[in-house]
């Protein structure tokens, strides 16, 4: 299934439209401040980790160094932090499929197809190209020529695309060039979801 801008664009519009209730707001506001819930996370997430299962994804190559060794490990996790780090480690080495890996691993979690469904996009010709060619394009022209970029690869759909993205955009340490705020912002452009810009 392809990503449909047109329908990403009426959601947009119905949800820029719609404000939320007072008491959602002060509610939300309530979790925010309480240190066993929203406050925990004032510093960020990098610490929240995503269980997988190594041995699930031994097909998968390249395997990102510093993820458990798939052949022992029956079960690991993966924070943010451990993301970002295998994405800048790949920066180095301009393996942007292994970074590639590492963000697919942290998006899929336990989910069964996840492996198979990153396979799919690591076998398709060119990939590794649309990958490195994207993290240029996120640095240089921002994030909707980057996003456009990875669309042409078939079963990788806006979610994963844009944790490719973000998680390039945070190892390289430098925020991507921006297209013009109101094309960020605005619900007919045609870009990733406007929380990313």
């Amino acid at each position: 299934m392809r990503f449909d801008q047109n329908l990403a664009d009426k959601l947009d519009a119905t949800m820029h439209a719609q404000r939320l209730p007072e008491d959602a707001v002060k509610s939300l506001g309530g979790w925010l401040t309480d240190p066993e819930r929203g406050r925990r996370y004032i510093h960020g997430s990098g610490a929240h980790t995503i269980p997988y299962s190594p041995a699930s994804w031994m097909a998968i190559t390249p395997w990102p160094d510093a993820f458990a060794d798939r052949a022992v490990v029956a079960s690991a996790s993966v924070s943010r932090a451990d993301v970002v780090a295998t994405v800048r480690a790949a920066e180095q080495s301009q393996s942007w499929a292994e970074a590639f890996v590492a963000t697919q691993v942290w998006g899929y979690g336990l989910t069964g197809y996840g492996p198979y469904r990153t396979g799919q996009v690591l076998a398709q010709p060119g990939a590794e190209e649309a990958f490195t060619e994207a993290v240029s394009l996120l640095t240089d022209e921002g994030v909707s020529a980057a996003y456009e970029r990875l669309q042409v690869l078939d079963g990788l759909g806006p979610a994963f695309i844009t944790k490719f993205l973000y998680f390039a955009g945070q190892a390289s340490g430098r925020p991507p060039a921006r297209a013009g705020e109101s094309q960020v912002r605005s619900p007919s452009a045609k870009v990733a979801p406007p929380w990313f810009g």
